[in-house]
Protein backbone atom coordinates (compact mmCIF):
# COMPACT_ATOMS: atom_id res chain seq x y z
CA UNK A 1 0.00 0.00 0.00
CA UNK A 2 1.53 3.36 -1.54
CA UNK A 3 -0.18 6.46 0.58
CA UNK A 4 0.97 10.16 -0.89
CA UNK A 5 0.93 12.02 2.47
CA UNK A 6 0.85 15.91 2.68
CA UNK A 7 1.86 17.83 5.31
CA UNK A 8 -0.50 20.01 6.80
CA UNK A 9 -0.07 23.98 7.59
CA UNK A 10 -1.67 26.62 9.87
CA UNK A 11 -2.86 29.70 9.75
CA UNK A 12 -2.23 31.92 13.18
CA UNK A 13 -3.37 35.44 14.39
CA UNK A 14 -4.88 37.30 17.30
CA UNK A 15 -8.15 39.13 17.58
CA UNK A 16 -8.33 42.24 19.62
CA UNK A 17 -10.35 45.31 20.94
CA UNK A 18 -9.11 48.31 19.07
CA UNK A 19 -10.90 50.40 21.69
CA UNK A 20 -8.10 48.76 24.10
CA UNK A 21 -5.33 47.41 22.02
CA UNK A 22 -3.44 44.60 23.48
CA UNK A 23 -6.79 43.61 24.76
CA UNK A 24 -7.86 40.40 23.16
CA UNK A 25 -11.20 38.93 22.69
CA UNK A 26 -11.47 35.87 24.50
CA UNK A 27 -13.89 33.34 22.38
CA UNK A 28 -13.80 35.64 18.83
CA UNK A 29 -15.10 33.41 16.12
CA UNK A 30 -12.71 33.60 12.83
CA UNK A 31 -13.80 31.84 9.45
CA UNK A 32 -11.66 30.29 6.66
CA UNK A 33 -12.70 30.49 3.11
CA UNK A 34 -10.78 28.45 0.45
CA UNK A 35 -10.37 29.94 -2.95
CA UNK A 36 -13.76 28.84 -4.42
CA UNK A 37 -15.29 30.96 -1.30
CA UNK A 38 -16.27 27.82 0.31
CA UNK A 39 -16.19 27.89 4.57
CA UNK A 40 -13.70 25.37 5.21
CA UNK A 41 -12.86 25.83 9.30
CA UNK A 42 -14.64 28.24 12.40
CA UNK A 43 -12.10 28.54 14.97
CA UNK A 44 -12.12 30.44 18.59
CA UNK A 45 -10.04 32.37 20.21
CA UNK A 46 -8.28 31.87 23.00
CA UNK A 47 -8.64 33.80 26.40
CA UNK A 48 -5.41 36.19 24.85
CA UNK A 49 -7.56 36.56 21.49
CA UNK A 50 -4.84 34.17 19.80
CA UNK A 51 -6.50 31.71 17.07
CA UNK A 52 -4.99 29.32 15.26
CA UNK A 53 -6.35 26.93 12.05
CA UNK A 54 -4.52 23.79 10.79
CA UNK A 55 -5.06 23.67 7.28
CA UNK A 56 -4.25 22.16 3.92
CA UNK A 57 -1.73 24.18 1.13
CA UNK A 58 -3.13 26.30 -0.74
CA UNK A 59 -4.96 30.02 -0.79
CA UNK A 60 -7.20 30.87 2.02
CA UNK A 61 -9.37 33.82 3.34
CA UNK A 62 -10.47 34.93 6.98
CA UNK A 63 -13.10 36.69 8.13
CA UNK A 64 -14.18 37.81 11.91
CA UNK A 65 -17.87 36.48 13.53
CA UNK A 66 -17.59 38.35 16.93
CA UNK A 67 -20.89 39.52 18.18
CA UNK A 68 -20.86 43.20 19.41
CA UNK A 69 -18.22 43.85 17.19
CA UNK A 70 -18.46 45.01 13.45
CA UNK A 71 -16.75 42.40 12.01
CA UNK A 72 -14.04 42.66 9.06
CA UNK A 73 -12.59 40.41 6.54
CA UNK A 74 -8.50 40.09 6.45
CA UNK A 75 -7.02 42.42 6.39
CA UNK A 76 -8.80 45.42 8.56
CA UNK A 77 -11.42 45.80 5.64
CA UNK A 78 -14.84 45.99 7.31
CA UNK A 79 -17.88 44.40 6.25
CA UNK A 80 -21.33 47.09 5.86
CA UNK A 81 -23.26 45.16 8.14
CA UNK A 82 -22.58 43.22 11.74
CA UNK A 83 -22.44 39.45 10.35
CA UNK A 84 -21.01 40.41 7.14
CA UNK A 85 -23.12 37.99 5.50
CA UNK A 86 -22.28 35.71 2.44
CA UNK A 87 -18.71 35.50 1.78
CA UNK A 88 -16.92 37.99 0.48
CA UNK A 89 -18.90 40.44 1.67
CA UNK A 90 -20.07 43.31 -0.79
CA UNK A 91 -17.88 46.11 -1.15
CA UNK A 92 -14.43 44.28 0.08
CA UNK A 93 -11.68 42.56 -1.59
CA UNK A 94 -10.28 40.24 0.98
CA UNK A 95 -6.69 39.65 0.92
CA UNK A 96 -5.58 36.15 0.04
CA UNK A 97 -3.39 34.13 2.67
CA UNK A 98 -1.22 31.56 0.52
CA UNK A 99 0.05 28.93 2.95
CA UNK A 100 2.58 26.27 1.75
CA UNK A 101 3.02 22.38 3.15
CA UNK A 102 4.70 22.45 6.32
CA UNK A 103 4.03 26.24 6.85
CA UNK A 104 2.41 28.76 9.82
CA UNK A 105 1.30 32.12 8.35
CA UNK A 106 1.37 34.25 11.40
CA UNK A 107 -1.17 37.09 9.83
CA UNK A 108 -1.77 40.59 11.33
CA UNK A 109 -3.95 41.20 14.19
CA UNK A 110 -8.32 41.61 13.59
CA UNK A 111 -8.62 44.92 15.43
CA UNK A 112 -12.50 44.82 16.00
CA UNK A 113 -14.45 48.12 16.95
CA UNK A 114 -17.59 47.31 19.19
CA UNK A 115 -21.09 47.93 18.30
CA UNK A 116 -21.64 49.90 21.54
CA UNK A 117 -19.91 51.35 24.29
CA UNK A 118 -20.01 51.57 28.13
CA UNK A 119 -19.45 54.38 29.65
CA UNK A 120 -18.94 53.97 33.23
CA UNK A 121 -16.54 55.36 36.56
CA UNK A 122 -17.11 56.37 39.92
CA UNK A 123 -18.62 59.12 42.03
CA UNK A 124 -16.93 59.88 45.09
CA UNK A 125 -16.47 62.69 47.81
CA UNK A 126 -14.33 64.94 47.46
CA UNK A 127 -13.52 65.76 50.82
CA UNK A 128 -13.39 62.04 52.53
CA UNK A 129 -11.88 60.84 49.19
CA UNK A 130 -14.26 58.10 50.15
CA UNK A 131 -16.89 56.47 47.10
CA UNK A 132 -20.65 57.76 47.54
CA UNK A 133 -23.02 55.19 47.38
CA UNK A 134 -27.25 56.81 45.69
CA UNK A 135 -25.52 59.81 43.93
CA UNK A 136 -27.33 60.21 40.83
CA UNK A 137 -25.11 60.21 37.55
CA UNK A 138 -27.24 61.38 34.64
CA UNK A 139 -25.96 61.26 30.81
CA UNK A 140 -26.67 63.93 27.98
CA UNK A 141 -25.80 63.50 24.40
CA UNK A 142 -24.34 65.94 22.60
CA UNK A 143 -26.94 68.54 21.78
CA UNK A 144 -27.54 68.31 25.81
CA UNK A 145 -30.54 66.11 25.72
CA UNK A 146 -30.77 63.07 28.51
CA UNK A 147 -29.95 59.86 27.63
CA UNK A 148 -32.39 57.20 29.20
CA UNK A 149 -33.05 57.50 32.55
CA UNK A 150 -30.32 58.42 35.18
CA UNK A 151 -28.22 55.70 37.13
CA UNK A 152 -27.78 55.78 40.96
CA UNK A 153 -24.07 54.67 42.04
CA UNK A 154 -23.55 51.37 43.84
CA UNK A 155 -21.67 51.06 47.47
CA UNK A 156 -18.81 51.21 46.02
CA UNK A 157 -19.71 54.71 43.62
CA UNK A 158 -19.76 52.63 40.16
CA UNK A 159 -22.19 53.66 37.73
CA UNK A 160 -21.67 52.26 34.16
CA UNK A 161 -24.35 53.05 30.86
CA UNK A 162 -24.15 50.33 28.53
CA UNK A 163 -25.19 49.57 25.03
CA UNK A 164 -24.36 53.34 23.56
CA UNK A 165 -23.72 54.38 20.46
CA UNK A 166 -20.43 56.09 18.97
CA UNK A 167 -20.61 59.99 19.61
CA UNK A 168 -20.27 62.60 22.29
CA UNK A 169 -21.37 62.48 25.60
CA UNK A 170 -22.13 64.49 28.42
CA UNK A 171 -22.13 63.31 32.18
CA UNK A 172 -23.37 64.95 35.64
CA UNK A 173 -23.42 63.76 38.95
CA UNK A 174 -25.05 65.10 42.31
CA UNK A 175 -25.77 63.83 46.14
CA UNK A 176 -27.81 64.62 49.45
CA UNK A 177 -25.45 67.49 50.82
CA UNK A 178 -22.92 68.03 47.90
CA UNK A 179 -22.53 70.50 44.83
CA UNK A 180 -23.51 68.96 41.76
CA UNK A 181 -21.04 68.81 38.89
CA UNK A 182 -21.17 67.90 35.05
CA UNK A 183 -17.66 66.58 34.08
CA UNK A 184 -14.80 67.33 33.85
CA UNK A 185 -14.90 69.44 37.60
CA UNK A 186 -17.72 72.16 36.48
CA UNK A 187 -20.23 73.10 38.75
CA UNK A 188 -23.70 71.89 37.99
CA UNK A 189 -26.64 71.52 40.08
CA UNK A 190 -29.44 69.72 39.35
CA UNK A 191 -31.58 69.72 37.02
CA UNK A 192 -27.86 70.26 34.89
CA UNK A 193 -27.38 71.65 31.76
CA UNK A 194 -24.50 70.69 30.72
CA UNK A 195 -24.12 72.75 27.45
CA UNK A 196 -25.08 76.15 29.57
CA UNK A 197 -22.51 74.64 32.12
CA UNK A 198 -19.79 74.28 29.97
CA UNK A 199 -19.02 70.77 30.53
CA UNK A 200 -16.13 68.40 29.20
CA UNK A 201 -18.08 65.86 26.02
CA UNK A 202 -16.62 62.61 26.23
CA UNK A 203 -15.95 60.65 22.92
CA UNK A 204 -17.04 56.99 22.98
CA UNK A 205 -15.46 55.07 19.29
CA UNK A 206 -12.41 55.84 21.07
CA UNK A 207 -10.27 54.56 23.85
CA UNK A 208 -12.51 56.02 26.87
CA UNK A 209 -10.82 56.23 30.28
CA UNK A 210 -13.40 55.79 33.28
CA UNK A 211 -15.34 58.87 34.24
CA UNK A 212 -14.69 59.59 37.46
CA UNK A 213 -16.50 62.24 39.39
CA UNK A 214 -15.52 63.81 42.58
CA UNK A 215 -18.15 66.45 44.74
CA UNK A 216 -17.46 68.75 47.08
CA UNK A 217 -19.61 69.21 50.29
CA UNK A 218 -22.62 71.41 49.06
CA UNK A 219 -22.18 75.57 49.14
CA UNK A 220 -24.42 78.43 48.38
CA UNK A 221 -24.62 81.41 47.64
CA UNK A 222 -25.54 84.92 48.79
CA UNK A 223 -26.88 87.48 46.51
CA UNK A 224 -28.42 90.52 46.44
CA UNK A 225 -28.32 94.47 45.20
CA UNK A 226 -27.82 98.10 46.93
CA UNK A 227 -29.87 101.06 46.05
CA UNK A 228 -30.55 104.64 47.16
CA UNK A 229 -33.34 105.81 48.67
CA UNK A 230 -34.59 108.52 46.86
CA UNK A 231 -37.67 110.42 47.66
CA UNK A 232 -40.55 110.54 45.24
CA UNK A 233 -38.13 108.76 43.03
CA UNK A 234 -37.59 104.87 41.83
CA UNK A 235 -34.72 104.04 43.81
CA UNK A 236 -31.54 104.11 42.09
CA UNK A 237 -28.42 101.45 42.51
CA UNK A 238 -25.57 102.69 43.46
CA UNK A 239 -22.27 101.54 41.92
CA UNK A 240 -19.58 100.76 43.86
CA UNK A 241 -20.70 100.18 47.48
CA UNK A 242 -18.82 97.99 49.39
CA UNK A 243 -20.63 94.95 51.16
CA UNK A 244 -18.96 92.77 53.72
CA UNK A 245 -20.18 89.18 54.82
CA UNK A 246 -19.58 88.26 58.37
CA UNK A 247 -20.15 84.72 60.14
CA UNK A 248 -22.37 83.85 62.80
CA UNK A 249 -20.02 85.16 65.72
CA UNK A 250 -19.28 88.61 63.51
CA UNK A 251 -15.99 87.54 61.68
CA UNK A 252 -15.34 88.46 58.61
CA UNK A 253 -15.23 86.44 56.02
CA UNK A 254 -13.48 86.60 53.00
CA UNK A 255 -13.23 90.30 50.97
CA UNK A 256 -16.09 92.45 50.94
CA UNK A 257 -17.53 92.91 47.41
CA UNK A 258 -17.88 95.69 45.14
CA UNK A 259 -21.47 96.76 43.49
CA UNK A 260 -21.42 96.73 40.09
CA UNK A 261 -23.34 99.18 37.67
CA UNK A 262 -26.80 97.42 38.51
CA UNK A 263 -25.98 97.81 42.33
CA UNK A 264 -25.30 94.00 42.59
CA UNK A 265 -23.33 91.92 44.45
CA UNK A 266 -22.77 88.37 45.44
CA UNK A 267 -21.26 85.75 47.70
CA UNK A 268 -20.61 82.38 46.00
CA UNK A 269 -19.34 78.91 47.39
CA UNK A 270 -20.90 79.18 50.97
CA UNK A 271 -20.28 76.81 53.58
CA UNK A 272 -23.82 75.94 55.58
CA UNK A 273 -24.71 78.56 58.08
CA UNK A 274 -25.35 81.90 59.60
CA UNK A 275 -24.23 84.82 58.47
CA UNK A 276 -24.45 88.84 58.63
CA UNK A 277 -24.43 91.50 55.74
CA UNK A 278 -23.16 95.18 55.66
CA UNK A 279 -23.58 97.80 52.95
CA UNK A 280 -21.32 101.18 52.70
CA UNK A 281 -21.31 103.47 50.43
CA UNK A 282 -20.02 107.11 50.14
CA UNK A 283 -22.63 109.55 50.29
CA UNK A 284 -25.39 107.14 52.44
CA UNK A 285 -26.29 106.24 55.91
CA UNK A 286 -24.17 102.34 56.01
CA UNK A 287 -26.72 99.62 57.01
CA UNK A 288 -26.11 95.35 58.57
CA UNK A 289 -29.12 93.67 56.83
CA UNK A 290 -32.17 94.03 57.14
CA UNK A 291 -32.25 97.64 57.79
CA UNK A 292 -30.40 98.59 60.42
CA UNK A 293 -28.16 101.91 60.32
CA UNK A 294 -24.68 100.89 60.44
CA UNK A 295 -21.55 102.57 60.64
CA UNK A 296 -17.86 102.09 59.51
CA UNK A 297 -17.25 100.54 63.45
CA UNK A 298 -20.94 98.87 63.83
CA UNK A 299 -21.53 95.56 65.34
CA UNK A 300 -23.29 93.18 62.28
CA UNK A 301 -24.40 91.08 64.91
CA UNK A 302 -27.14 93.74 65.32
CA UNK A 303 -28.57 92.58 62.35
CA UNK A 304 -30.93 89.86 61.13
CA UNK A 305 -28.79 86.81 60.13
CA UNK A 306 -29.08 85.24 56.82
CA UNK A 307 -29.17 81.63 56.84
CA UNK A 308 -28.57 79.90 53.64
CA UNK A 309 -30.72 78.39 51.44
CA UNK A 310 -30.99 77.60 47.60
CA UNK A 311 -32.15 81.30 46.86
CA UNK A 312 -30.18 83.55 49.78
CA UNK A 313 -30.29 87.12 49.06
CA UNK A 314 -29.99 90.42 50.58
CA UNK A 315 -31.31 93.62 49.59
CA UNK A 316 -30.29 97.09 50.84
CA UNK A 317 -31.61 100.75 50.29
CA UNK A 318 -29.52 102.79 51.45
CA UNK A 319 -30.36 106.57 52.95
CA UNK A 320 -28.36 109.30 51.74
CA UNK A 321 -26.45 111.33 54.58
CA UNK A 322 -28.02 114.77 55.60
CA UNK A 323 -26.60 117.82 56.08
CA UNK A 324 -28.18 121.26 56.25
CA UNK A 325 -27.81 124.64 54.98
CA UNK A 326 -27.80 127.75 57.50
CA UNK A 327 -26.90 131.55 57.23
CA UNK A 328 -28.59 135.12 58.28
CA UNK A 329 -30.56 137.45 55.86
CA UNK A 330 -29.17 140.91 56.50
CA UNK A 331 -30.72 144.52 55.35
CA UNK A 332 -28.11 146.00 53.16
CA UNK A 333 -29.01 149.16 53.83
CA UNK A 334 -28.64 149.65 57.47
CA UNK A 335 -26.62 146.06 58.03
CA UNK A 336 -29.09 144.59 60.38
CA UNK A 337 -31.00 140.92 60.78
CA UNK A 338 -34.05 140.77 58.46
CA UNK A 339 -36.55 138.74 60.71
CA UNK A 340 -39.50 136.52 58.54
CA UNK A 341 -37.33 136.68 55.07
CA UNK A 342 -38.26 133.97 52.83
CA UNK A 343 -35.25 131.44 52.21
CA UNK A 344 -35.51 128.53 49.08
CA UNK A 345 -33.70 125.96 48.46
CA UNK A 346 -33.00 124.36 45.07
CA UNK A 347 -30.50 121.52 43.71
CA UNK A 348 -27.88 121.42 40.60
CA UNK A 349 -30.78 121.30 38.09
CA UNK A 350 -32.78 124.07 39.16
CA UNK A 351 -35.75 122.39 41.33
CA UNK A 352 -36.83 123.37 44.43
CA UNK A 353 -36.22 121.37 47.43
CA UNK A 354 -38.49 120.60 50.11
CA UNK A 355 -40.14 123.94 51.91
CA UNK A 356 -38.65 127.21 52.25
CA UNK A 357 -37.30 128.65 55.74
CA UNK A 358 -37.83 131.93 57.19
CA UNK A 359 -35.54 133.58 59.08
CA UNK A 360 -35.87 134.14 62.80
CA UNK A 361 -35.82 137.23 64.90
CA UNK A 362 -31.82 137.58 64.31
CA UNK A 363 -32.20 137.22 60.77
CA UNK A 364 -30.84 133.45 61.27
CA UNK A 365 -32.12 130.69 58.86
CA UNK A 366 -31.84 126.65 58.79
CA UNK A 367 -32.45 124.60 55.53
CA UNK A 368 -33.33 121.47 57.61
CA UNK A 369 -32.25 117.80 56.35
CA UNK A 370 -30.53 117.95 52.53
CA UNK A 371 -28.74 114.89 51.23
CA UNK A 372 -25.34 115.69 49.94
CA UNK A 373 -24.91 117.36 46.63
CA UNK A 374 -24.79 121.50 45.21
CA UNK A 375 -27.32 123.77 46.30
CA UNK A 376 -28.76 127.37 45.36
CA UNK A 377 -30.08 129.51 47.77
CA UNK A 378 -32.42 132.31 47.06
CA UNK A 379 -34.06 134.92 50.28
CA UNK A 380 -36.87 137.35 49.68
CA UNK A 381 -38.49 139.46 52.29
CA UNK A 382 -41.49 142.17 51.81
CA UNK A 383 -39.73 145.61 51.84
Amino acid sequence: LNLDLTRGAQIIGRVDDAIAPGVGIEGAAIEVYDDLNALVATVNADAMGVFGAAVLPGTYFLQSAVDGYRNQVYDGQECATADCGTFPPAGTTPDPIVVAEGETAEMNDFLLVPTSFTLAGVVSDEQAMLPLAGAEVCLFDAAGAAVGSCATTEVDGSYGFPGLAPGDYFVSASAVGFDGEVFDDIACDAPCDPLAAGGTSITLGVATPAIDIALGPETFDITGAVGAATPGKIDSPIEGAEVCLFDSVGAPVGACATTDAMGAYGFPGLAPGTYFVTATAAGFVGEVFDDVACGPTCDPLTGTAVTLGPDATADFVLDPLLFSIGGTVTNADVAGPVAGAEVCFFDSDGIQVGACATTDGAGAYDSGDLPAGTYFARASADG
